[in-house]
């Protein structure tokens, strides 16, 4: 992933800068980020187990996720960064400077321009949305139209996908490959 950002460096925040942010008073990222962390991969052993009562990985995904809602400030929290986060910590084995240096480098890079998944009203989501079913009317019809004709709106299932990246869907091995 870090090759895909063509950068080596991702020390956009030092730890001392990641502690600032965790530390920050911010009552709405944390509300969110509190309900959001004990729903996140609750089947993976790194999320799931206690070291002398407390979930190590859980902790650090909230303050992975917690950083990143206070950083980008115009934005806040968003439902979905937590899968995200959550991908990025359990592959980097644990390490949260470089998960969380990582998660808005490829937040803010311009070729990505993922940060659109989460601005106000998501207009990333509501595009990748429209090419999806623009795409799959070319390729199987039949499958677009019981879509549409279900009423399942795209909030549901599709939103879900792009702002996850599919992290919270498919098993570890195919969303890293």
């Amino acid at each position: 992933w870090q090759l895909l950002l063509g950068d080596k460096t991702f020390n956009t925040i030092s730890e001392k800068d990641f502690g600032v942010l965790i530390q920050a008073k911010n009552e709405k990222v944390d509300d969110i980020v509190r309900k959001d962390v004990p729903r996140t991969f609750n089947d993976r052993a790194f999320f799931a187990t206690d070291v002398q009562n407390v979930k190590v990985g859980r902790e650090m995904l909230y303050k992975i996720c917690k950083a990143v809602g206070v950083y980008f400030k115009n934005i806040g929290y968003t439902q979905g960064f937590n899968f995200l986060a959550g991908f990025i910590l359990e592959i980097s084995g644990g390490q949260e400077l470089p998960s969380v240096n990582f998660l808005i480098n490829f937040l803010k890079n311009e070729r990505y321009m993922f940060i659109g998944m989460f601005d106000e009203e998501f207009p990333l989501v509501y595009f990748m949305n429209f090419l999806t079913h623009k795409k799959l009317a070319e390729m199987d019809r039949e499958t677009e139209k019981a879509l549409k004709e279900s009423g399942l709106p795209d909030e549901v299932w599709l939103h879900k996908w792009f702002m996850s990246l599919f992290s919270g869907y498919f098993p570890c091995y195919f969303t890293s490959r």
